[in-house]
């Protein structure tokens, strides 16, 4: 099963290749150097859907952290981010298809622009038998007399 902690990392990888700028997460309470990211992985559910399928929810957090309000870097961060996480995010060898961003602002004087990253994924649980299978049949058919 995929690690979500690779989706955290990935995502960390991409903000930095695309930004150039530091990303922390909730291990990190202070001392940020701004600006900077802050992301953070929430597991909504996993849910068995059948005998061989999981289905896994999660929503990757994403802070942008200034200084100061510079409302044109807001929009250009806002740009970057939606071009870039719109369609899927590479986990290794997997594709995850982005169902939604959402975006937004806090802080007192709005200097924090907020994303919430929707991700739905699904696995193959499915275990082969460890049983030595059948590598050749042999029959012989006969005719049935009357």
């Amino acid at each position: 099963m995929l690690d979500v902690k690779l989706i955290l990392k990935a995502i960390n990888e991409k903000i930095i290749s695309i930004f150039n700028e530091r990303v922390y997460g909730n291990d990190t309470t202070e001392g940020y150097t701004l600006p900077c990211f802050h992301t953070e992985l929430i597991i909504n559910s996993s849910e068995r859907v059948n005998k061989h399928i999981y289905k896994t929810d999660v929503t990757i957090n994403i802070a942008y952290l200034m200084e100061t309000v510079d409302e044109i870097k807001q929009y250009e961060v806002i740009k970057k981010i939606r071009d870039n996480f719109s369609t899927y995010l590479q986990v290794g060898d997997r594709v995850l298809h982005i169902e939604k961003i959402d975006t937004g602002y806090s802080g007192e004087h709005k200097e924090t622009l907020d994303f919430s990253i929707d991700i739905i994924f699904y696995e193959n649980t499915y275990v082969k038998s460890m049983d030595d299978p059948i590598e050749d049949v042999y029959f012989r058919i006969k005719k049935k007399e009357d």
